[in-house]
């Protein structure tokens, strides 16, 4: 998946997130709680609908706050619900921030990024004296029951990866797990669909066929359909 088709799938279901995404939005409120300074300048990476935008704009009304997504359509929402804030159309892994920030962050959201140690680097040498790099990340445990059910490889980052790259930075992680129950696995697979999450299977589509002979695998290994969420919580200062 490049990132073209990335920004097409945020973008496709944009005004669907919000009522899907109740993960990222417990995510967020506990990343807000993890800023330990406070900034004059924060840059906000992968902005989405604006709920994590908000909650930075509530706890620092004084900071002046510039958020970039990649998808235009998530944007135009963010700036709807926020009118204060500045939002940039852009990949945060490729544009060109020239500016100094006290708080660089992003919520569920470098598990996108191509090239993450790089983009670190480069984020680190914009940050101001004091200032820190808070983001959150999927990890590769991220929908561990249903990659077992169809031998599903992922993209996602292992502990030992992140804690690598953490580790040239001077930077820490913390881990944690999130369980969610769903009634089918129809259900589940419609909320990583509406979440702007791409999955596919190795031999063949999410017929229905597919999916109910899934459902049975998936509920005979697992009694339920069940999902784990692996997030770490990383800070670099």
């Amino acid at each position: 998946m490049d990132k073209k088709d990335i920004a097409t799938r945020f973008s496709r279901y944009a005004k669907f997130y919000d009522s899907f995404s109740d993960i990222q939005r417990e995510i967020c409120r506990q990343l807000i709680n993890e800023i330990k300074v406070k900034p004059q300048e924060i840059l906000e990476i992968g902005s989405g609908t604006g709920f994590y935008t908000d909650l930075l704009q509530k706890k620092f009304p004084a900071s002046r706050i510039a958020s970039l997504d990649i998808s235009e359509e998530m944007v135009k929402i963010a700036k709807k619900r926020i009118e204060k804030s500045q939002f940039f159309v852009a990949d945060g892994e490729e544009a060109p921030v020239k500016r100094r920030f006290s708080l660089i962050t992003g919520s569920s959201c470098f598990q996108w990024f191509f090239n993450l140690r790089e983009s670190l680097f480069q984020y680190k040498g914009i940050l101001k004296e004091e200032g820190e790099i808070l983001f959150s990340i999927f990890g590769s445990d991220t929908f561990q029951e249903l990659r077992e059910i169809v031998e599903m490889p992922t993209f996602l980052k292992s502990k030992m990866e992140l804690a690598e790259i953490m580790k040239e930075l001077n930077g820490s992680l913390r881990e944690e797990r999130m369980i969610e129950e769903h009634p089918s696995l129809l259900s589940f697979l419609k909320k990583i669909k509406y979440s702007g999450e791409g999955i596919s299977i190795r031999h063949g589509l999410w017929t229905k066929g597919v999916i109910e002979n899934l459902e049975k695998a998936y509920k005979s290994r697992f009694k339920r359909i069940v999902a784990t969420y692996q997030i770490f919580f990383c800070k670099i200062s």
